[in-house]
């Protein structure tokens, strides 16, 4: 299914939880996963700025931004896939999770978002997600419509803080009723601690 419909993208956009992520994994030799990467410039950037040694995979529900992807790849280290011939068996040490699991703007002004986004899609997702994730693997998800804490997979996970991240982004937030959230949710780091 299509979460978030806009593919605006820029390059280096989440420096401040790239970097984070950069520092608490080893930076050799693992898999990383973008996962709505949209034009590729988040898959461009986590190679050449933060993570130069690593197998990247940018995967995309569109068809036409995975063209413009590989037509401007020439690193055989990078990968794009849509959900049409993506390999739902690799496993990853990182999923990054940036601004995709939203409707924005849509749920911008409204009180309960079930009609355009839900709750129950959110967490399907994850669980999805949570399959193609390593032990030990990082799930980064920012600018989201719900809080992972609600999600069901939470007990699995623990939250990894860092002085400079002081956000999870700027999207409206919604309990997993899908009422809009009042109270302020900054977690964006998450590393799977059972399987």
């Amino acid at each position: 299914m299509q979460h978030q419909i806009s593919h605006m993208t820029k390059e280096d956009r989440y420096p401040k939880i790239f970097s984070t992520c950069s520092k608490i994994t080893p930076k050799d030799n693992i898999k990383i996963l973008s996962f709505g990467c949209s034009t590729g410039e988040e898959v461009f950037t986590l190679k050449n700025k933060y993570f130069k040694n690593s197998i990247i995979h940018g995967l995309d529900i569109s068809e036409k931004v995975i063209n413009i992807c590989n037509k401007k790849n020439n690193n055989k280290e990078i990968s794009f896939f849509n959900h049409k011939n993506f390999n739902y068996l690799e496993k990853y040490d990182i999923i990054f999770c940036m601004s995709v699991l939203c409707r924005w703007e849509d749920t911008k002004y409204v009180d309960d978002c079930s009609k355009i986004y839900s709750f129950k899609e959110f967490n399907s997702q994850l669980i999805d997600l949570d399959k193609l994730l390593n032990l030990n693997g990082l799930l980064i998800i920012y600018n989201s419509n719900f809080c992972f804490s609600d999600s069901d997979l939470h007990n699995k996970y623990k939250v990894i803080k860092d002085s400079q991240i002081t956000s999870s982004g700027f999207v409206k937030k919604f309990n997993k009723f899908n009422k809009s959230l009042n109270s302020e949710y900054n977690d964006c780091i998450f590393q799977k601690i059972k399987i």
